[in-house]
This record gives structure tokens, sequence and C-alpha cells, in this order.
């Protein structure tokens, strides 16, 4: 795991939680 770019993962766990608020808001 890289650990250089810790931004990257933020934004994929962001990005994986609003998919999530829209399937449970769909």
């Amino acid at each position: 795991m890289n650990r250089l770019v810790p931004v990257d993962n933020s934004l994929i766990f962001i990005n994986f939680m609003n998919r999530l608020r829209a399937k449970r808001t769909d």
C-alpha cells in the first residue's frame, strides 16, 4: 500500500460513502 497518497484514499473512501448514500436514498 502506498502511504504517499493518503488524499487518494480519502477521495476513494468519500466516493464509496457517497455511493452507499445514493443507494440508500434511491
